[in-house]
């Protein structure tokens, strides 16, 4: 990738992979760089944008933290992000980590894996959303408002601020935020839903994912965890399975479409069926 007639090449094939959001291409193609032609301010720079997006801020503040060196050392020529781009992105950094803090049912030490991250959902996340959920239904039934690409951030977000949810990012180490997971508290009965987007379906990631939700959920004093799924979505009721999830008797009905219910440390008799009843009744009429 690196070009001895044109140093900047690793860098600029960079640049681009970062707009079109190839997280993992950027960052080998600012590492290639470093490795051949030494340091670059803007490169360690970019790299922090790369960690910021894949759920590292820890791995982002070093980075930023290496470019504030260089910048102070002078090591990095031309095109150089400035001292306070620098500290705008530590300032936000640290706005980020405060927020966390604040959700005391978070434990960040819980939320990481091999492949991805779980972060409490922040405005930030929003631009990412509209391409990944745009289906009415599964805004119901997560209890949550429908991402529509024609009202304003804001407004949605404040919408969203106002349901009875804990709501979880999922971010993948190489590609970014990929979904949504999370808890709505609907008086005694607790529902988990997850969505990794159409254009995610593995349920392997699925699985990891809810994995890392369910350590968050434990911070939530909650018992019995129980969601809905549609009995054609065969990745989710894989991934509900492996992660420890049960399928309970009966299904319901959304709709046309046949939903199954699943869950996770019900007891047994009537309370489960109590369970189901309340499900459907959400599927029926909506939150």
């Amino acid at each position: 990738m690196a070009d001895a007639h044109y140093p900047g090449c690793s860098f600029t094939l960079g640049n681009q992979a970062v707009q079109s959001g190839f997280w993992a291409l950027a960052r080998s193609c600012y590492h290639t760089g470093i490795r051949h032609y030494g340091e670059r301010l803007a490169a360690r720079y970019n790299l922090a944008l790369c960690d910021l997006a894949t759920g590292q801020p820890e791995r982002a503040m070093t980075q930023l933290t290496r470019a504030r060196h260089l910048l102070a050392g002078d090591a990095a020529a031309g095109g150089s992000p400035d001292k306070q781009r620098i500290e705008q992105r530590m300032a936000e950094l640290a706005a980020i980590e405060q927020y966390w803090k604040q959700c005391s049912w978070f434990t960040p030490g819980n939320a990481s894996s091999k492949h991805m991250s779980l972060e409490p959902l922040q405005e930030r996340h929003l631009p990412a959303l509209p391409g990944l959920m745009e289906s009415s239904a599964f805004a119901r039934w997560a209890n949550l408002p429908m991402v529509q690409a024609d009202v304003k951030g804001e407004s949605w977000w404040s919408k969203w601020q106002q349901s009875a949810s804990y709501d979880l990012a999922v971010v993948h180490h190489d590609f970014g935020l990929m979904g949504l997971c999370g808890l709505s508290r609907i008086n005694e009965v607790a529902y988990f839903y997850i969505w990794l987007g159409y254009n995610n379906p593995q349920s392997a990631l699925a699985t990891e994912a809810t994995l890392l939700a369910l350590r968050q959920m434990s911070n939530l004093s909650v018992g019995n965890l129980c969601t809905a799924v549609s009995e054609k979505n065969v990745s989710t009721r894989r991934a509900l399975h492996q992660a420890g999830f049960e399928q309970l008797n009966g299904r319901g009905h959304s709709g046309d479409e046949a939903v199954l219910f699943y869950g996770c440390d019900l007891e047994q008799g009537s309370d489960q069926l109590d369970t189901q009843a309340r499900m459907q009744g959400w599927l029926d009429v909506g939150f």
